[in-house]
């Protein structure tokens, strides 16, 4: 889990709800306990968090390593307060716009 550590951005492929086509984004992430977290501020216009609702199965590439995994929102406010300190922390700040919605993506090797 090392090199993805210290990865800065990984490639989410989500299935297209509509067409069934592979859809892939390129995001900032949060590893935390062996799960892998991003997060949108603007969720009902990203066609990736809308797929993710419709099927949560994912693919993610990090840090050279490939994986599937399935992916849930975070309704724990403790738990979205959390990563967002998380991500403040990894980014120096970076982007920290009022996250709407945070994804937690569990390695089907978790």
């Amino acid at each position: 889990m090392n090199a993805i550590a210290e990865a800065r951005s990984l490639k989410l492929t989500t299935t297209g709800r509509r067409s069934g086509k592979p859809h892939t984004v390129t995001l900032w992430f949060v590893p935390h306990q062996g799960r892998i977290y991003v997060s949108t501020n603007d969720f009902q216009r990203r066609d990736w968090c809308r797929n993710i609702l419709a099927c949560p199965e994912v693919r993610v590439v990090v840090g050279g390593v490939e994986m599937d995994g399935t992916a849930r929102p975070v309704d724990n406010p403790a738990q979205r307060d959390e990563i967002k300190r998380l991500r403040y922390e990894r980014y120096r700040g970076g982007f920290m716009g009022m996250a709407k919605l945070f994804i937690e993506i569990s390695p089907q090797d978790a």
